[in-house]
């Protein structure tokens, strides 16, 4: 009886976690229609699930390409919340409603649910997608957005959508695991502020210990502390941590 529970388990274990490695793929075509399709995810490491759309598949009737991954479902009031890497943020607190982002600087988001964390890491197309959060009745979808119409205002579809989903676990379950493991340049197994480059690299270790200035958003010399002041066009005197020249060398 033991035997045959524990075979039982076994087998339920397996058809679980076939059905968590796939994503939706949602084509959105030019005179409205939506056809969701579930494609089955490639393994390219055991945390690594890769998806791919062919290039003949971008027709010239499709607007949009949507990917969903199908292995987070998250819903209002699930512990959790999803994270864009330029810093955006959000809970699962909200019944209807809608957040985008049209340019992808780094084209990495974030999802912690009841069921899964991972980092999705978009390696083609990576300027050519929305970043899209969208709720209704309570039902979150977090997923990428590709505007093939918009591509094809300039050149045809050069290339196979590929999407990385990065799954975590353990300690890394969260968005300080997503910000380690991204930060680690794929084949070389270390970051930046390894200590064999911090030697070689004085620049590369003073990036890491200093923060930048983001050229959108200049900090103001008359920031008291206590009230933001609004400046009007460009007239907010900017300070940088780098010259250009130093800049010039970190990149």
């Amino acid at each position: 009886m033991v035997k045959k529970l524990s075979a039982f388990l076994l087998i339920a274990a397996c058809c679980c976690f076939s059905m968590g490695e796939t994503a939706t793929v949602r084509t959105i075509f030019k005179d409205g229609r939506k056809i969701s399709k579930s494609v089955k995810l490639e393994d390219v490491s055991e945390s690594v699930k890769r998806l791919t759309v062919p290039k003949s598949e971008l027709s010239g009737d499709v607007r949009f390409i949507d990917v969903v991954a199908d292995f987070a479902p998250a819903k209002k009031g699930d512990d959790g919340y999803w994270i864009h890497a330029r810093g955006t943020y959000g809970k699962f607190d909200k019944d209807n409603g809608s957040y985008g982002m049209s340019r992808q600087v780094i084209p990495v988001w974030g999802m912690k649910t009841p069921s899964s964390a991972f980092w999705a890491n978009v390696r083609t197309y990576r300027f050519d997608y929305q970043f899209r959060v969208e709720v209704k009745n309570g039902n979150y979808e977090v997923f990428a957005r590709f505007d093939i119409e918009n591509v094809r205002k300039w050149f045809e579809p050069y290339n196979d959508i590929v999407v990385d989903f990065n799954l975590l676990s353990g300690e890394d379950a969260n968005y300080s695991g997503m910000a380690r493991i991204q930060k680690i340049p794929i084949g070389k197994g270390r970051g930046a502020d390894d200590k064999r480059q911090d030697k070689r690299l004085p620049r590369v270790r003073l990036s890491v210990r200093r923060h930048s200035r983001k050229n959108t958003n200049p900090r103001s010399k008359t920031y008291s502390g206590k009230k933001h002041r609004f400046y009007e066009g460009n007239r907010a005197p900017g300070c940088g941590a780098y010259a250009f020249r130093g800049c010039r060398g970190v990149c």
